[in-house]
């Protein structure tokens, strides 16, 4: 977890930069280079998480959810 804990970090201080940057005025320009580069940071941060996460021990059949402790019903 701590090796994907970096990207995530990263990519939503920008993100959440991005959004208030109205408030200070930020042009046209900005915003477009700011859209390029939030897309390109995101593609990154999934292939980070895809390659370095760790793969959940419940499956889809024992388990409709990952994050709760829902069972299927036709089990």
């Amino acid at each position: 977890m701590k090796k994907i804990i970096v990207p995530i970090v990263f990519v939503t201080t920008c993100w959440l930069f991005y959004q208030v940057s109205p408030f200070f005025g930020a042009n046209f320009l900005w915003f477009t280079l700011m859209q390029v580069f939030l897309t390109i940071i995101m593609a990154w941060m999934v292939i980070r998480i895809l390659k370095d996460g760790t793969p959940s021990e419940k499956t889809f059949e024992d388990h409709f959810y990952d994050d709760h402790d829902y069972h299927r019903n036709n089990h």
